[in-house]
């Protein structure tokens, strides 16, 4: 789960504990991204990437890594 640090929608603390009660779920914040994550700044939309790639990259590895 990916949290944005200054969110003012979602309660990033509410956020964090529903991360808590869910099997498997790693919490990533992001501290000073806004709701609006796609719409930060570049190096936030960086960091969000890194994060989903890392994501994938456990959950869903390459094909010539599972051989």
């Amino acid at each position: 789960m990916i949290n944005a640090g200054d969110d003012k929608v979602v309660d990033p603390v509410a956020a964090a504990v529903v991360a808590e009660r869910l099997p498997r779920c790693r919490e990533v914040t992001l501290p000073g991204a806004r709701h609006g994550i796609w719409s930060e700044l570049d190096d936030t939309v960086e960091e969000l990437w890194s994060e989903i790639d890392r994501f994938l990259d456990v959950q869903a590895p390459k094909l010539a890594q599972s051989r």
